[in-house]
């Protein structure tokens, strides 16, 4: 609950009523009033300057925007930079109150705006959220379109199969064969002769070879 009675929460509208029941601790809920409205834009510029900076360092962070002022640290540091920049408020909120009265109001200024307009949520140039993203209808699988080629057809020209020729192999001349097998034929056949084996006749001390016609006459010999 703000000090102004209002209670503080996401989605809240921005109506008219809204803004003026947070403008006027400020002294500025005429609407009306063309300098009440440069007064409120010199707040919210003063604003800017000091809120920016901590928006960004708590979304490059990758917190939620909502998780700014969770902790103490954020809302301790922005109430003391406003009460230093009190000097450059407008005149008629520098006479609402003192210093931490008026940084107190403001900064529930601040919650308002960030509950109530999405571009608050996000750095001053940023490109602004959506308040109430509608979620896509379960329609099943995506359906792809189907690309139709046009058929082509390249005409051809008529022409004769070709022929293949296959060359039968030469017959192969035997005459000179034959005659290679008739001398073969006619050649006289060499028989190797083997070298003669030498026999010993144990009666009597004769030697022969194997042919029996060759015979070696030899004296006795002791122990032969």
């Amino acid at each position: 609950m703000s000090p102004a009675g209002l209670r503080l929460r996401t989605g809240m509208p921005a109506s008219p009523k809204n803004r003026k029941i947070m403008w006027k601790p400020l002294n500025l809920e005429d609407e009306d009033d063309a300098q009440v409205i440069a007064d409120r834009q010199a707040v919210l510029n003063l604003v800017r300057e000091i809120y920016d900076p901590y928006l960004k360092r708590c979304l490059f962070k990758g917190y939620d925007w909502k998780m700014m002022f969770v902790g103490r640290y954020a809302e301790t540091e922005f109430l003391g930079k406003m009460r230093s920049c009190f000097d450059q408020l407008p005149e008629r909120v520098r006479q609402a109150g003192d210093r931490i009265l008026v940084a107190k109001m403001i900064l529930d200024v601040l919650k308002f705006h960030r509950f109530s307009d999405p571009s608050w949520r996000v750095p001053l140039g940023y490109p602004v959220p959506l308040a109430n993203p509608t979620p896509l209808a379960s329609a099943g699988p995506l359906a792809l379109p189907v690309v139709q080629f046009p058929e082509v057809y390249f005409p051809v020209a008529d022409s004769p199969s070709p022929t293949v020729t296959v060359n039968s192999a030469p017959a192969l001349d035997t005459a000179g064969l034959d005659i290679l097998a008739d001398a073969a034929s006619q050649a006289p056949r060499w028989i190797p002769r083997l070298p003669p084996r030498i026999t010993r006749n144990s009666n009597s001390h004769q030697l022969g070879c194997m042919c029996g016609r060759c015979v070696l006459s030899l004296a006795p010999i002791n122990n032969f």
